[in-house]
């Protein structure tokens, strides 16, 4: 494999000056079900894969203004890998609306009762696969589709409320709820 992985501070988000014109808002996941082939990520998913590292992600069920937070992870308590695309390059200057995407696919097993989606979430022998630049955009769906993580693999719980306030950040907000 001939790569050069490095990190780079991308916002999340794309919103290409097409879209904004057209009305369409902020993307900030794009369906494994179209990115591989549709017109709006294809480039992206061609020659922009990037893992997004992280401990976790959340979901919120329950009706508008009542919304309950869940955190979901991986149960080993390692880093999740998510599959991600970007129409960042390195030396190449970001226009405003340049960012990244998570690569989505439909969820599994329970989680669906928390959301109807999850993050394409790769083993980390995977992930290094997925941001191969020689692997074709074909082979990479294969990897999105045929490796991700699955249900199984993870446990989610519901959080505190204090997640739903901007500006709050504190290592409790993760922990399970007394129940």
């Amino acid at each position: 494999m001939n790569r050069k992985n490095r990190f780079d501070n991308v916002p999340w988000g794309y919103h290409p000056q097409w879209a904004v014109e057209r009305k369409i808002p902020m993307m900030i996941n794009a369906h494994i079900e179209k990115a591989a082939t549709g017109p709006m990520f294809r480039g992206m998913f061609k020659s922009g894969r990037a893992i997004v590292p992280a401990d976790g992600w959340f979901e919120w069920t329950g009706d508008k203004g009542r919304k309950q937070p869940w955190y979901i992870k991986l149960k080993s308590d390692e880093p999740v890998f998510m599959a991600a695309i970007t129409d960042f390059r390195p030396g190449k200057e970001m226009h405003e609306g340049s960012g990244f995407v998570i690569v989505t696919a439909a969820a599994e097993g329970g989680m669906v009762d928390v959301h109807d989606r999850q993050p394409v979430v790769l083993a980390p022998e995977d992930a290094l696969l997925w941001m191969d630049p020689d692997l074709s955009a074909d082979q990479a769906e294969q990897i999105a589709r045929q490796m991700a993580l699955g249900a199984d693999d993870f446990e989610w719980f519901k959080v505190s409320t204090e997640v739903n306030k901007a500006g709050h950040s504190d290592p409790h907000m993760i922990e399970p709820l007394e129940t």
